[in-house]
């Protein structure tokens, strides 16, 4: 007992320090600094409630952040500790149902896996309700199991504790409601003459304590909030998911089946005891869940909604070690040591950016503009609320840089192409964090600032420092339309489309002409590196008023379509006389010699439109900033 006792405060000590190790160092993320904008000006509870009915959360967050904030401070350490120490209290937890329903081996390996995953470190570390929901909801099944198999009392008190963890568990996440509804739905198959009023009693006192969260719900529910921002899912998410829980890594999920291997080899016994057919069903339920409301309703399958549910497959793997001997312990601590070191030495964890920057980009806006002058340099940043990276000027004591301009997400390119026009810096910095950010937008800003001076890459975020200094070097192939002298071998010209305006030549296009001359080549044609390139088309036109055709690029292969494009016009018109549109792809690895591939307008929107400088130009992508985030 004793040895058990230490083995699991060293395990709670390593999970303390895996998590709070580099807490404070990573960026707030965007889903962090949403819910700490949202409530750190707030003036009471209410208003805080009020901010969240617009989002698809429960009021549980924004009260616990506004709790802490305006206790504790708003610095970056102020507001994740809670959580940290809610995820140490999970591992205990963890333990303790390990235990409880097999044996203390069990609840070892379990809680080792739950203090060391990477899944579950960094699920640790943020302002978000994962952390504090899996520990009421681990430590309501933990109850809830006490109460129908291991206590025969049947006390009022742990009625009403079920109830209120229960209650507690939901109000957090509207997903770890899901998982402690359908927790309570199992139950329903073990119900006795002896225990089923009780039952029904602390159900009915858990819904009666959620209560005050249903107005919330439907009023999020009759709002525009929705999960807009998820993919559907692939067919092999389930497979997805069991990965990333175990860290991605063939070899640690190998050892974590080492155990039922084992027992049905060893003891040649196929039949599952009850609470293993419950750990099974407490993990794999939710996941059926969210598959019917992503078919039904909107795509909701990510691996963190299913962060309450993982810790029921470590214990149903896990359930098959036995409680004595020497094989069982060797496995116990092969496992807990392997998954220490595959999620610090192998996934090297602490050295990887796992979030889109904002704590970083804040300090390079501010270096660079010290270092080259402000009445040297423009910029502008593409970020979903600026007042994520001033949060940062204001915290780093920073100041933020006079010339920087936030870009409209909905009119990004416009925008954009606006502003690196009317720039007369010799230097221009651009950064964006947590947003599609299409490299188009990179190729506006090189037709001014070719030259890239120095760039910083994030996951899911960068920002970029361009110059005037010098030429980019990346350009592999380069053909522009000619109306004189056209290059036959990839341009097919339509002459009566050709006009002269204010002496120059220029293409036409109206409503009775809907398709533009065209660049065609087969891929067998074109020098570039197959593993490393992008190809960009781009083109000026003038317009009297907006206008909506789409340049279009493809790639076929006979009748089938590889890639195809489109950039709609609509999206980069400008005030200018003349405007630029691009689009950008890649080319595929495993694209054939005899591939085709084709530039030209479709004029779909049938507007009166010219236009000149039609170009195709086939860069290196490991030369472009950020370029592999975009195909």
């Amino acid at each position: 007992m004793k040895f058990e006792r230490l083995l699991i405060a060293v395990i709670l000590i390593i999970g303390a320090i895996l998590r709070f190790y580099n807490l404070e160092s990573f960026s707030l993320t965007n889903d962090e600094l949403s819910i700490i904008i949202d409530v750190w000006q707030c003036n009471s509870f209410g208003e805080a409630i009020s901010n969240v009915k617009n989002t698809v959360n429960t009021a549980f967050l924004p009260l616990l952040v506004y709790s802490i904030g305006h206790c504790f401070g708003w610095s970056v350490i102020s507001v994740r500790i809670i959580f940290v120490l809610f995820s140490i209290l999970s591992i205990l937890f963890s333990y303790l149902i390990g235990k409880k329903w097999f044996n203390p081996n069990v609840g070892i390996a379990v809680a080792g896996l739950v203090a060391c995953l990477e899944f579950s470190i960094l699920n640790s570390q943020i302002v978000r309700p994962y952390s504090p929901g899996l520990l009421f909801y681990l430590a309501y099944v933990y109850y809830w199991s006490q109460y129908l198999f291991f206590d025969n009392k049947k006390s009022n008190l742990l009625v009403i504790g079920i109830a209120f963890l229960g209650a507690l568990a939901a109000s957090t996440h509207y997903f770890c409601a899901l998982s402690v509804g359908i927790t309570g739905i199992v139950g329903l198959f073990f119900l006795n003459r002896f225990n089923w009023k009780n039952y029904l009693k602390f159900i009915v006192l858990g819904v009666i304590l959620f209560s005050p969260n249903v107005p919330i719900l439907l009023k999020q529910m009759g709002s525009s909030a929705t999960l807009g921002w998820l993919g559907y899912a692939s067919p092999y998410f389930i497979l997805h998911h069991i990965y990333t829980i175990f860290n991605n890594s063939i070899l640690l999920l190998l050892f974590c089946l080492a155990p039922i291997i084992i027992y049905i080899i060893h003891f040649r016994v196929k039949k599952f005891n009850r609470l293993q057919f419950i750990s099974i069903a407490l993990f794999i339920l939710p996941y059926f869940a969210l598959t019917i409301y992503e078919l039904t309703i909107q795509p909701t399958l990510v691996s963190r909604y299913l962060y309450f549910s993982f810790p029921f497959l470590l214990i149903f793997l896990l359930s098959f070690i036995q409680k004595s001997g020497k094989l069982a312990k060797i496995i116990t601590f092969s496992i807990v040591s392997f998954s220490l070191i595959s999620s610090t030495l192998i996934n090297k964890t602490y050295s990887t950016f796992h979030y889109g920057e904002f704590k970083r980009i804040a300090e390079k806006h501010a270096l660079w503009e010290r270092d080259y002058g402000k009445e040297h340099l423009s910029a502008a940043s593409l970020i979903i609320s600026e007042d994520y990276i001033n949060f940062y000027f204001e915290k780093l004591h920073l100041k933020p840089p006079s010339s920087i301009v936030y870009i409209d997400r909905t009119k990004k390119q416009q925008e954009l192409a606006e502003y690196v026009n009317l720039s007369a810096a010799d230097y221009f910095v651009f950064s964006w964090s947590n947003t599609q950010t299409p490299l188009e937008l990179y190729e506006i800003i090189l037709q001014k600032y070719p030259h890239i001076e120095q760039q910083k890459i994030y996951y899911n975020s960068a920002i970029t420092l361009f110059s005037k200094d010098a030429q980019n070097t990346s350009t592999s192939f380069s053909s522009n339309l000619n109306y004189v002298n056209p290059n036959t071998t990839f341009w097919n010209l339509k002459k009566e489309n050709i006009v002269i305006s204010d002496s120059m030549l220029l293409e036409k296009m109206n409503a009775d002409i809907l398709y533009s001359s065209t660049f065609e080549t087969s891929v067998e044609k074109l020098t570039f590196d197959k593993n490393d390139n992008y190809i960009v088309a781009s083109i000026d036109y003038k317009s009297d008023s907006n206008i909506n055709p789409l340049l279009v690029l493809t790639i076929t292969r006979g009748d089938e379509n590889i890639i195809w494009r489109s950039a709609n016009f609509s999206d980069y018109n400008s005030n200018d006389e003349y405007s630029t549109v691009f689009i950008c792809t890649k080319i595929p690895s495993n694209a054939k010699p005899t591939d085709i591939i084709k530039a030209f307008v479709w004029n779909n929107s049938k507007d009166s439109l010219q236009f000149n400088n039609f170009s195709i130009k086939i860069k290196k992508q490991s030369e472009i900033p950020s370029s592999s985030y975009f195909f």
